[in-house]
């Protein structure tokens, strides 16, 4: 018996207009919590090293069958209050 065992497949996202906007999903990670419910997230962008990456958390109450999105990370690193981070042309403060 493999340790993996398949038993469906299913979508988390689809990008609702590709002839639009180019977003892609990348590193899904599904967690199955003890009344079944099921969380997902994945990581939403336009390429894989976007600025405009940003991990999304996804619900499903159905054992998979359908999926909604409930919230928004906000990741991006930021540097501690007064510090100084080096960028191209200068070292700045972060906002």
């Amino acid at each position: 018996m493999p340790l993996i065992e398949n038993l469906r497949t299913g979508l988390i996202y689809r990008n609702p207009a590709p002839h639009v906007r180019s977003v892609h999903a990348y590193f899904p990670s599904v967690a199955v919590l003890p009344d079944g419910e099921m969380l997902a997230t994945a990581v939403l962008g336009e390429a894989f090293e976007a600025v405009n990456l940003h991990t999304h958390l996804f619900r499903s109450v159905d054992q998979g069958e359908t999926w909604r999105h409930t919230a928004t990370a906000d990741l991006r690193l930021r540097a501690p209050h007064g510090a100084a981070r080096r960028r191209a042309g200068g070292v700045h403060d972060p906002p």
